[in-house]
Formats: C-alpha cells, sequence, structure tokens
C-alpha cells in the first residue's frame, strides 16, 4: 500500500513538473507562430481564431482573402500601411526577410501583426495579442525567416 502511494505521489509530482508543450499557429503558408502561453482556450468565431485565458481574450488570429485577384496580398498589404500611417496609432514595418511583409500598430492594450507572404499571394494574415505577448509572437515569427 506505501508502495502505491509513493508511486502516485512520484506521479503526481513528475506529471506537475511536466512543461506544457507550445501551440504553433500557421495561418498561411510558410508562416508560423507560438499562441501565447497562457492559453486555456481557443475559440472558433467565424473566420478567427481567438486565444483566451479564463474568460479574457489575450489574442487571435484571421487569414484575410486579398480583394483583388489582379494584385498580390504584399501590394494589398502595403496599401493597408498607407492608410493605417493616417491613423492615430502609426504602424510599424517589421523586417522578416524578403519574402514576406509585416508591419505592427500598437494601441494602449493590443498589438496588431499584419502579415502576407509571397507563397500565398491570395491571402494574408491578422495577428492580434495583447502587448505583455507581443514579444514572444514576434520571436516566434521571426524564427521562421
Amino acid at each position: 500500500m506505501l508502495k502505491k502511494i509513493l508511486l502516485l505521489s512520484l506521479f503526481v509530482i513528475v506529471s506537475g513538473c511536466a512543461t506544457q508543450q507550445q501551440l504553433n499557429i500557421k495561418p498561411l503558408m510558410g508562416v508560423e507562430f507560438q499562441a501565447p502561453k497562457n492559453i486555456d482556450t481557443i475559440e472558433l468565431q467565424d473566420t478567427e481564431i481567438m486565444f483566451f485565458d479564463g474568460k479574457q481574450v489575450i489574442g487571435g488570429a484571421q487569414r484575410i482573402k486579398a480583394t483583388s485577384e489582379n494584385k498580390p496580398a504584399i501590394e494589398e498589404l502595403k496599401e493597408n500601411l498607407s492608410v493605417a500611417e493616417g491613423g492615430s496609432n502609426k504602424p510599424s514595418v517589421i523586417d522578416l526577410g524578403d519574402s514576406k511583409y509585416c508591419f505592427t500598430v500598437s494601441t494602449d492594450k493590443f498589438t496588431t501583426i499584419y502579415l502576407a507572404v509571397v507563397r500565398e499571394p491570395n491571402y494574408w494574415t491578422i495577428i492580434s495579442v495583447q502587448n505583455q505577448y507581443y514579444p514572444e509572437v514576434l520571436k516566434s515569427l521571426k524564427k521562421m525567416q
């Protein structure tokens, strides 16, 4: 009996110390990022995946179809950058390599990443996370270069 209790205790300790594997999200071909570590629920809302920690939204990702069949998603995203530059929250261009185009816009609580890739000319993606999770999401995006 004591042996069973010790084995059960050891199992609880070991399983409690086990690391939870990070969830990778692939919104476009050649694009992968790690979801924030604190998510406990993923919810699909229309074309968007929302990340929750309890009842609090901590981020989301959405795949967007380019509006023009004659213009690649990267060109459409560059036009969106021009529009964003006229807003109150100024965008920042992020270098993720030659085959990708990326910019971010931050508010007081969230940072939104707009990203398009050459490999997928008909779609681009939006990744939005609470500001505290932005560095780890950006770091995981930069690993794909």
